[in-house]
């Protein structure tokens, strides 16, 4: 399960539970299909709460197709995930490295272990 926290120029998408590759994948719809997209600065996938992870490699490679394509109209977002998990970490970098294999990969990204450490990261000025 996952709520969208939306702020000026940021988003956050705080999951809990049980989560599926469908449910990231909607996240993630809902997010780039938002007209405050193309305005977002931060955005944080908090994951902290989640319980059990339900994602195949095939549900990451159509959430990166979605960020390549969102990438286009805001190439200078900064993105952090939330979580102490190793198999979070792993999706993580799998779906980085298929944004970079597709040539979409404009955003800076971060995996970090609380949400502190999350936004002090986030808050430093884009590159």
């Amino acid at each position: 399960m996952f709520i969208l926290e939306w702020g000026h120029q940021f988003v956050r998408c705080i999951c809990s539970g049980s989560v599926s590759g469908s449910e990231l994948l909607r996240a993630n719809q809902l997010i780039h299909a938002d007209a405050r997209f193309d305005e977002l600065k931060f955005m944080t996938f908090n994951m902290e709460d989640v319980e059990k992870i339900d994602v195949s490699i095939p549900d990451i490679e159509r959430v990166a197709a979605f960020g390549v394509g969102a990438a286009r109209s805001n190439p200078n977002l900064r993105c952090a995930m939330v979580s102490t998990s190793e198999d979070l970490y792993g999706l993580s970098s799998m779906y980085q490295m298929t944004m970079e294999e597709a040539g979409g990969a404009t955003w800076s990204m971060g995996m970090f272990a609380t949400t502190d450490a999350a936004e002090i990261w986030l808050s430093q000025e884009c590159v």
